[in-house]
C-alpha cells in the first residue's frame, strides 16, 4: 500500500532524528570517571592508554637516565630556609607532576 505524503514525511522525520541521535551518541564523551592519580576525567581505555605510553617512554636503558634526571631536579632539589612562596610553588609542582609521571609509568608496566 502506497505511504500518504504525511506518512512519508513522518518517516523521513524519524529517520532524521535515529542519524542524529546516532552521531550524537558518536560524538559523547566517553568519560567514565575521574582518574585517582591526577584528578582528571578520562575513560579507562584512555587511561590503559596513557600508562603504557608513560610505560613505554621510561622503559630501558635511556628512560632510566631519564627518570634519574628528572628526580634529581624535582624530588631530590631543595631550596633550603630562605626559598621564597613562588619558587616553593613551582617546585612543588615539579614534584607533583614527576610524582604523576612515574606512578603512570608503574602502572603501564603492570598494564593497568
Amino acid at each position: 500500500m502506497a505511504q500518504t505524503p504525511r506518512e512519508r514525511i513522518a518517516e523521513r522525520q524519524n529517520r532524521t532524528r535515529e542519524h542524529l541521535r546516532q552521531r550524537i551518541e558518536a560524538m559523547a564523551d566517553p568519560v567514565e570517571r575521574v582518574s585517582v592519580i591526577d584528578g582528571q576525567p578520562m575513560s579507562s581505555e584512555y587511561e590503559l592508554r596513557l600508562n603504557a605510553a608513560f610505560a613505554y617512554a621510561f622503559k630501558g636503558r635511556h628512560g632510566k637516565i631519564l627518570r634519574e634526571y628528572l628526580r634529581r631536579i624535582t624530588v631530590d632539589s631543595y631550596g633550603g630556609p630562605d626559598i621564597d612562596d613562588r619558587h616553593l610553588r613551582h617546585l612543588e609542582g615539579q614534584r607533583y607532576l614527576y610524582g604523576v609521571m612515574m606512578a603512570r609509568r608503574e602502572l603501564g608496566e603492570k598494564g593497568s
